[in-house]
């Protein structure tokens, strides 16, 4: 035999091997055509499943050989009908050859019987836009994971913990039904994680907010039994919604408005702004100044340019691939690229803990999807796909670090006050005090007014006290040295007129109020005390 066919030989052979040895990986992908339906389309989300799956394939080659097959319906509906029937065809097809199966899919499929599905196939399943809670509780079973940009346990924690920390107990939630799905699934979320102590109220109206001319009588219904609204739906009808309010005087300070914006894409959750082009002079002042009354939730995410150019340059490749495997043309604007993101690193994610498992535990743990499920649990993935870190928690959620914003300022720019991240902890950090900007200085708002939200409570009726000013104006020092503890500047001052026996009711009111502002501070900055200055003469009892 010559050495030319020798040398043939042995490369045919160690080819044969190297295949033979290779893990064949085959990711499914339950995914909706039309671009109509939202960016969880295939348009939107294919080149990046393509892009990641080609780079695992270069990272870990001679290892495991990646694949994705896209099991395709043309509307969100038709994916979430058909997904059982699919999916089962897909994994059950006798011509699949694949060692390891796994679904990866931005979403769109009811979460419970995907879960019951993939906990009697023992594998994994992934979902990388937006996610709820499976209801599948039989054990054992694989855990859902959901490593999602718009993270709604992470969000609804947020608006919890900023409604709990300031005392606002009673919030009046508005949700409205025209706009995108992840605002009532994000209501869902709010009443699972409703486990403070008190418990927080919710106030629930449910609207079309499109076809409202005017949100006067919501707004009215509001004043009366409550002073914190949280408004679930797209940002053009907030904008109305803050107008209107401050035409009724319900932005002077007393009224806190809370909103939240998942990302930002302008296609599905609009722009919270307070300005809009073409709009006359008086209307954009108001607007500004109705503006000052609102709290945003918005992600949080670091300022590294390197990342901040990598995912610029991902975004462009991913919209060139649209145009040429869909024919769709899609902006920059339009793109909603975390969400995109969020697809390409799942797959990296997945293609770790494949890796580390093989390396750790051998063969045998690849195919055990409830295995795989546990390693993603209660841990950081360090820059998946060259991108920022993703945090995994406890219940296989994505636990994305929040930010809360408010528009203060000359110019009314947007500026983040706290943040909430894995990083810091459970609480919320200060990053600005808005105590002097919020609007009529008093910061932040009573969860109630003394006299209640209608202004007739018994004891202030008994009273016949016309209390003429209560002013308490804090200003806090944060001084970043250890144990140095916060330095606190508390002044208060108070003149009230009153008939003959009227002083005992008048102290009662404001030791209550003095009462629960300590409770709402205790061991935080404040403790509040009353000192009162008392005349013998008044005005008398008219």
């Amino acid at each position: 035999m010559s050495p030319a066919v020798v040398v043939i030989f042995v490369y045919l052979m160690v080819q044969i091997r190297t295949s033979t040895c290779l893990t064949q990986v085959e990711i499914a992908c339950p995914i909706f055509t039309s671009t109509f339906s939202g960016n969880g389309a295939l348009p939107f989300h294919g080149p990046a499943f393509e892009a990641a799956v080609k780079e695992c394939n270069r990272i870990y080659a001679g290892v495991f050989n990646f694949t994705i097959t896209f099991i395709t319906a043309a509307t969100v509906e038709e994916t979430i009908d058909n997904f059982a029937g699919n999916i089962a065809r897909w994994y059950l097809d006798p011509k699949r050859s694949s060692d390891i199966g796994a679904i990866i899919s931005p979403g769109s499929t009811d979460p419970t019987l995907v879960h019951q599905l993939t906990s009697h196939w023992n594998i994994l399943c992934l979902s990388t836009t937006v996610a709820r809670k499976s209801e599948y509780n039989l054990r054992p079973a694989t855990t859902m994971i959901a490593a999602t940009f718009v993270s709604l346990p992470s969000i609804a924690t947020t608006l919890t913990t900023l409604l709990s920390s300031h005392g606002w107990i009673t919030v009046f939630l508005v949700i409205d039904r025209g706009s995108v799905a992840a605002y009532y699934s994000l209501a869902d979320e709010l009443d699972r994680t409703n486990k403070t102590v008190p418990p927080i109220r919710y106030l629930k109206r449910n609207i079309v907010a499109k076809n409202l001319r005017s949100f006067d009588q919501l707004l009215r219904e509001f004043k009366l039994e409550s002073r914190v609204m949280l408004f679930l739906g797209h940002a053009d009808f907030l904008r109305r919604l803050m107008v209107d309010a401050a035409s009724l005087n319900m932005t002077n300070g007393e009224f806190v408005y809370i909103c939240d914006e998942p990302l930002t894409n302008p296609r599905t959750y609009g722009d919270i702004q307070w300005q809009q082009p073409g709009e006359d002079a008086p209307n954009q002042l108001a607007a500004r100044e109705a503006f000052r009354s609102l709290l945003i939730v918005q992600p949080y995410e670091l300022t590294d340019f390197s990342l901040s150019n990598k995912s610029d340059e991902l975004g462009r490749r991913f919209r060139v691939r649209s145009k040429e495997l869909y024919n769709v043309t899609l902006t920059a604007a339009d793109q909603g690229l975390p969400i995109i993101l969020a697809s390409y690193t799942n797959v990296f994610m997945f293609a770790q803990v494949l890796n580390e498992t093989l390396a750790t535990y051998g063969e045998a743990r690849l195919r055990d999807g409830k295995w795989l499920s546990e390693r993603f649990l209660n841990r950081a993935f360090i820059s998946p796909g060259g991108l920022s870190d993703v945090y995994v928690n406890e219940n296989g959620f994505r636990q994305a670090p929040q930010s809360i914003a408010h528009f203060e300022g000359e110019n009314s720019t947007r500026e983040i006050i706290f943040i909430q991240s894995n990083e810091y902890g459970p609480d919320l950090q200060l990053v600005r005090n808005i105590s002097t900007t919020w609007p009529g200085g008093m910061w932040p708002p009573p969860n109630e007014p003394i006299c209640g939200y209608n202004g007739m409570k018994k004891a202030c009726r008994e009273s016949g006290t016309v209390v003429i000013f209560v002013y308490l104006m804090v200003q806090i020092r944060y001084i970043n040295v250890p144990n140095s503890g916060r330095n606190c500047l508390s002044n208060s001052s108070l003149v009230t007129f009153g008939g003959n026996g009227a002083l005992p009711v008048t102290v009662r009111l404001f030791e209550a109020a003095v009462k629960e502002c300590n409770r709402i501070y205790a061991g935080l900055v404040f403790n509040f005390t009353i000192t009162l200055i008392t005349a013998a003469t008044g005005r008398g009892d008219d």
